[in-house]
């Protein structure tokens, strides 16, 4: 199940990559930042325990979107393949073990107001997986390819400068 769901994601991540040029890691970290957001809003919903712990969760998951952004760098310009990809399957078995039940449970047994904490669940196991893949080398993405071609067809419709009169004096 853990190399299907990398394998998945990878794909998917690479996809991404080719077409915005924005590697894994950004994707990890956009999965942190709006899995924070996701926790606040079912800590405002749910109220209670859930409410003190929300700062704690979002100052964790703030600090880890900063070591996402460490990793973009490191492995994105050294080709290096991410050893996250085989270190961290126990971790992510672990993972999904605790996340897998926990999302059954709050789907079909809680209450509506609790399906921002499936979204957190969904989002956490999301970024564990994503910062497990690895990036491509940089490259000129689909998106800047579009960009520039429509470009060079815009300035290629627009008329030539007229040329400045040339004055001559006697």
């Amino acid at each position: 199940m853990d190399t299907w769901l990398l394998e998945r994601l990878e794909r998917f991540a690479h996809w991404f990559q080719r077409l915005t040029g924005l590697t894994c890691f950004w994707l990890a970290k956009w999965s942190t930042i709006l899995g924070a957001v996701s926790y606040t809003l079912a800590a405002i919903f749910t109220g209670g325990i859930a409410t003190l712990c929300a700062a704690g969760i979002i100052t964790m998951h703030f600090f880890r979107a900063r070591t996402l952004e460490r990793q973009d760098r490191n492995y994105t310009f050294t080709g290096a393949r991410n050893p996250q990809a085989v270190l961290g399957r126990g971790p992510r078995l672990l993972h999904l073990a605790i996340s897998a039940p926990m999302t059954l449970f709050v789907l079909f047994l809680g209450s509506p107001q609790n399906m921002f904490l499936v979204i957190w669940i969904l989002l956490l196991t999301t970024e564990v997986y994503f910062e497990a893949c690895t990036p491509l080398p940089p490259g000129t993405s689909k998106m800047r390819e579009w960009a520039a071609r429509l470009l060079a067809k815009v300035v290629a419709l627009l008329p030539e400068p007229m040329p400045e009169p040339v004055r001559v004096r006697f």
